[in-house]
């Protein structure tokens, strides 16, 4: 490739960019330092250790020789990428399948690994993060195709809301000298084309802005970091090199999008550099020593370099290059933690603890200070000790929840707003049919009702905090895609009714059930105009197919439908026997008989009602197996809900009983949820417990089992496994 010496003169097409370049800075031109970027505009990013696949099977090897030399780092781990994208469609038929996966942490776990593939990542996360570079080639050119292209970056410019400075930087760096030659005002086609044609590099900040696909893939990935996702997009002419080296203040990863680009990335050169908390200045080629990596990435291939560690790249003389560096965990330390709660702490001891507010020694100027470090005397070792005890004490009045809240907030208001689905949209605010109409408003009924299932459009998108002011929820979906362009955006909440809002969240993915209070459904409400919420959507069932749902009688009536019945695909059965009790089950020329009961084994409990559990006959022993249910001749799916302390039936016996048959049948379509600590009813959430009734068989009082805890966890769990194992075998997609 070119090098050229410190010193030696530029090409003569070189020479003329530069003379362009001055005349249109504002002061002349001349050698500028960089500024550490601000959190909105991304530099370009650090990398280092190398995950390659074995030089003879790299068609480039050859001609990349010299250059691919990792030094002092990882071995080479091979391996075959994973494809963009399953249904063949770059990242954009990524994001489609991404968008049907019902949880939105799982959608974020799921991007993350296709960006690491092949590297697991958690190998990533043991080796790789905050510790070392990480190279992936993947000899697919097309691996990042749709993201952002030279297309887009000229469809941005047309779009005339591109300006310099705010959204554009031209720059250059030659001869040890980094320059930025931006004019001001919009950035119009014809004038930045010109700059490229003239040698010089083009940094987008915020393609988030400009591109859908781009927003879309920061909004699923912030969600994984738990830090805002940046990122910058450079463009560079074929033989240049836009930037100094530098080191950042982020964790960066470079895709490398369109041709190719020569990087060297270097080590902390201090322990001082290690995880910095802000960027460098332009460091000159001296300061640097040899590189721990040096390669050339070309499309497809994936770099990552962690804070702190320093790079540059150039690009060769046969290929322009465009990559796109995300970023993330700018200022997200636990330094920067502390720095939040310590003086909250120190506020809090302060009220609570005379002992912070107790007066210094009248004296303590006489002995304490720098020019009194060297000096032996009592009463500073007992100075020192006084704050060291005060700062241990410290701890006891620490807010740690109250100060990760207000981190939350912070990031909340850094975050992207969600990218909602066409479904989402159709639900949300946003599709709502309100409009003039006929000389008036119409369609303006809000459709959402105490009894509506609604759920969080996304695990992450708000955040309740305790203020000064009172209950607030933070909520992310009306920020801009610009950087802090809004305000953070919040809702006041009635502090009596946060445990509804807190049951919303903690239900995601699933729906909640129903507005517990006509007060908190006015939350609920709240929520909704803001995009916070959807409603339960209307499904189409696949086909003729049923679902039967049953409880005790009426889950034994369920399992004998789905062995007579047809087009029965799934039965969710809660605490229900698996054989004829009471009346015998006839359907044509067939009868299941009863089995038999012997009320006589009801046991008195303390209580002095009575425990039924056993009266039942066993339906896998003679004579009680004539009476048991044949599931094995069913079709359907079954769902066995059961509390481990149900006294009407043996339902866990039971569904354990039964799974043990079909699994020697040879048949698996069976799952069985088992509830510690619950009883024979397994209601809706918000019903209330009750563990003392009438038998249903002797209708007599009787013990249910089950104590109130365990009972209100089972129904938050059991009734929303219920939705998920109806929509994965009745729902059409």
């Amino acid at each position: 490739m070119e090098r050229r010496r410190r010193g030696a003169p530029l090409p003569a097409r070189r020479k003329r960019a530069k003379a362009r370049l001055r005349r249109g800075r504002a002061g002349g031109g001349g050698s500028e330092p960089e500024a550490p970027p601000p959190a909105a505009s991304r530099v370009e990013l650090p990398a280092e250790a190398a995950l390659e696949a074995p030089e003879e099977l790299r068609p480039e090897a050859a001609a990349a020789a010299p250059l691919d030399k990792p030094r002092g780092g990882p071995e080479a781990i091979p391996g075959d990428p994973r494809p963009a994208g399953e249904d063949g469609g770059g990242v954009s038929g990524l994001l489609r399948q991404l968008s049907r996966l019902e949880d939105s942490r799982q959608r974020a776990a799921e991007l993350f690994r296709w960006l690491l593939a092949p590297v697991a990542p958690a190998e990533f996360l043991g080796r790789h993060w905050e510790r070392a570079p990480l190279l992936v080639r993947r000899g697919d050119p097309g691996y990042y195709a749709g993201l952002f292209s030279t297309a887009d970056f000229d469809a941005a410019l047309r779009g005339g809301e591109v300006h310099f400075g705010t959204h554009l930087d031209v720059t250059s760096y030659a001869e040890g000298v980094r320059e930025t030659h931006n004019p001001s005002g919009r950035a119009l086609p014809a004038v930045v084309w010109d700059f490229y044609q003239n040698g010089c590099s083009l940094r987008l900040l915020c393609p988030q802005a400009f591109s859908p696909t781009v927003w879309h893939f920061l909004s699923i990935l912030q969600e994984q970091f738990g830090s805002m996702a940046g990122a910058n997009t450079y463009l560079t002419p074929p033989g240049t090199q836009g930037f100094a080296p530098h080191y950042d203040d982020i964790e960066a990863f470079v895709l490398q999008l369109e041709g190719k680009k020569h990087w060297r990335v270097y080590k902390p050169r201090t322990d001082a550099e290690v995880l910095p908390q802000f960027s460098s200045a332009n460091l000159t080629q001296p300061e640097l020593g040899e590189p721990v990596l040096e390669t050339v990435l070309e499309a497809g291939d994936l770099l990552y370099f962690p804070r702190g560690f320093i790079h540059q790249g150039d690009c060769l003389p046969d290929a322009h290059s465009l990559h796109i560096t995300v970023s993330s965990y700018q200022r997200n330390s636990w330094g920067d933690f502390l720095e939040k709660l310590l003086p909250a702490a120190l506020q809090m001891a302060l009220e609570e603890d005379v002992e912070y507010r107790q007066g210094l020694p009248m004296d303590y100027l006489r002995y304490m200070g720098v020019a009194n470090s060297d000096t032996v005397d009592a009463r500073r070792t007992a100075f020192v000790e006084k704050v060291k005890s005060l700062i241990k004490k410290l701890v006891d009045y620490a807010p740690i929840d109250a100060a990760v809240d207000q981190r939350a907030k912070s990031f909340l208001h850094d975050c992207l707003p969600p990218v909602l689905t066409e479904s989402e949209k159709a639900q949300s605010v946003y599709g709502f049919p309100a409009r003039w109409q006929d000389g008036g408003p119409c369609n303006v009924d809000i459709l959402i009702t105490k009894d509506t299932e609604v759920r969080l459009l996304r695990h992450g998108i708000v955040r309740l905090c305790n203020e000064e002011a009172g209950v607030v929820l933070y909520y992310t979906t009306e920020n801009s895609r610009v950087y802090h362009k809004e305000e953070p955006k919040f809702l006041e909440l009635d502090p009596e009714y946060t445990d509804s809002i807190e049951f919303l969240l903690s239900s995601y993915p699933n729906h909640m059930v129903r507005t517990p209070s006509k007060e908190a459904f006015s939350h609920v409400t709240e929520m909704w105009f803001r995009a916070e919420i959807v409603p339960f959507q209307s499904f189409k069932v696949k086909g003729p197919w049923v679902g039967l749902l049953g409880f005790s009688k009426g889950g034994e009536v369920s399992l004998a439908m789905a062995v007579f019945l047809k087009n029965i695909m799934a039965v969710a059965s809660l605490n229900a026997s698996v054989a004829a009790t009471c009346i015998p089950f006839s359907y044509k020329d067939k009868i299941i008989p009863t089995v038999i009961l012997y009320e006589h084994k009801a046991k008195a409990t303390n209580s002095k009602f009575l425990d039924y559990s056993e009266v039942i006959d066993d339906p896998f022993q003679a004579p009680g197996d004539q009476s048991q249910i044949p599931l094995e001749k069913a079709e359907a799916q079954f769902l066995f809900m059961v509390g481990q302390d149900d006294r009407v039936v043996k339902s866990e016996y039971y569904a354990t009983g039964v799974g043990t048959l079909l699994q020697a049948q040879g048949k698996e379509n069976f799952q069985i949820l088992s509830y510690p600590g619950t009883g024979h009813c397994i209601d809706p959430p918000f019903f209330p417990s009750y563990h003392i009734g009438s038998d249903p068989i002797f209708h007599k009082r009787a013990v249910l089992g089950g104590e109130l805890r365990a009972y209100s966890k089972a129904q938050l769990h059991a009734w929303s496994q219920i939705q998920v194992f109806f929509k994965k075998y009745l729902i059409a997609n």
